[in-house]
């Protein structure tokens, strides 16, 4: 089961609660649920900054390196 599975099983769950008044009992899993449902997205958030999804950033990078100056810089003058 992947973590977007996973959190839409848990929004499924919390659905039904989150229409109850704040100050009811019942709802008090609710809690529960968003702290999980948070940890699953930061799980989620930390797996996508170890891989980047788009390579053309990293291609950019050497491009930029193998002439001897970065982005932004003016060419040398003559």
């Amino acid at each position: 089961m992947t973590i977007e599975d996973q959190i839409r099983d848990l929004l499924a769950k919390a659905e039904p609660l989150r229409s109850l008044p704040d100050d009811e009992p019942a709802k008090v899993p609710l809690t529960a649920i968003v702290d999980e449902i948070n940890a699953l997205r930061a799980i989620q958030a930390a797996d996508a900054a170890e891989c980047p999804a788009d390579d053309s950033a990293i291609e950019g990078d050497d491009a930029a390196d193998s002439e001897g100056r970065k982005p932004g810089r003016p060419k040398k003058a003559d």
